[in-house]
Formats: structure tokens, C-alpha cells, sequence
């Protein structure tokens, strides 16, 4: 518990300090080599995950194969999911009924997901992370929903976390 609070708190001094994360001034190929560079920093605390990037779920995403799990807050939730996805309560609800899917879990970056996956890798799901999560997803260009809508809203942490296309609205 303490080396998540601390690689979180790591991650926003970060993202703070070194990047100014404020998403007005760069262009979207600055902030996607960002939100890139920040997961990356964050994989050291999972490196035997497997992960997926968002163009390759992306292709794939019409398969009957794959199951997109948000485990955020119910909160970040409520304002955009992607496509598809189900919340990480009902994923657990009825985790058999996925065994033989794949299986991709998503946060905002990547963290929390990756977590998540940990708690789950005993029970032989075939699990991936999605490397750069919503914050990712959105700035390739992919589309997020609300009550089966597009929508152009995604909950971020905090100013700091606003690395989204400039047609986004973050709210935390």
C-alpha cells in the first residue's frame, strides 16, 4: 500500500515538475509522447504484465474475443468509458463468464489497471494492460462514450492530468 501512495505521488511530482501537464500550448504528438513516457515509468512496478497499445485494441475491438474492464472509480466512470467496457464490479460479478476471453483492463494511465491485474493473474485469465489507458485511447483519435453516446469529456486526477486533446473537457 505505502509503494503505491508513493509511486503515485512520484508520478504526479513527475508529470508536475518535469512535464507541465496543462495541455494548452502542445501539440498532440508532444502530449501522446507524454502520456507514453509516464506509463512507462509507471510499467517498472508490473514488468510481467502483458500489455496491448490502443491501435492494436482498437483493430481488434469488433472481435467477439475481447472485454474491456474500466477499473477506475464509479465516479470517472459516470463521465466516459470506452467502447464496450464493463466496470470492474460486474467484471468480478460474473468473472467466469470471461474465462475464455481476452481480457483488457484500462485506468486513466495505465496504473491502477496494472494493479488490478495482479489480483487477478492466480485465476489464469488472459489479461493485458492498456498502455497509456483513456488518456491514450482518446489521443489517438479513438472515441469514448456515456450512456452509449460519444461524448468529449474523460476524468483526469487533477489540472496536472489535463494531457488531453484540446477538444476534451477534463473534469476531476
Amino acid at each position: 500500500m505505502v509503494s503505491k501512495v508513493f509511486s503515485t505521488i512520484i508520478l504526479f511530482l513527475f508529470c508536475s515538475v518535469f512535464y507541465s501537464c496543462n495541455g494548452k500550448s502542445e501539440n498532440l504528438s508532444a502530449k501522446i509522447k507524454k502520456v507514453d513516457e509516464m506509463y512507462e515509468k509507471l510499467a517498472v512496478n508490473f514488468d510481467k504484465i502483458k500489455t496491448i497499445n490502443v491501435d492494436e485494441l482498437h483493430q481488434n475491438l469488433n472481435s467477439n474475443e475481447y472485454i474491456l474492464v474500466d477499473v477506475r472509480k464509479p465516479n470517472e466512470q459516470n463521465i466516459s468509458m470506452l467502447p464496450g467496457a464493463i466496470s470492474i464490479s460486474s467484471f468480478r460479478i460474473n468473472k467466469t463468464k470471461y474465462k475464455k476471453k481476452i481480457i483488457v483492463f484500462y485506468c486513466t494511465i495505465g496504473y491502477r489497471s496494472g494493479e488490478m491485474i495482479k489480483e487477478f493473474s492466480k485465476d489464469n485469465f488472459d489479461i493485458y494492460n492498456l498502455k497509456g489507458s483513456i488518456l491514450s485511447w482518446v489521443l489517438h483519435g479513438y472515441p469514448v462514450f456515456k450512456d452509449n453516446k460519444k461524448v468529449k469529456e474523460v476524468h483526469v486526477y487533477g489540472r496536472s492530468w489535463n494531457i488531453l486533446p484540446k477538444e476534451y473537457k477534463a473534469v476531476w
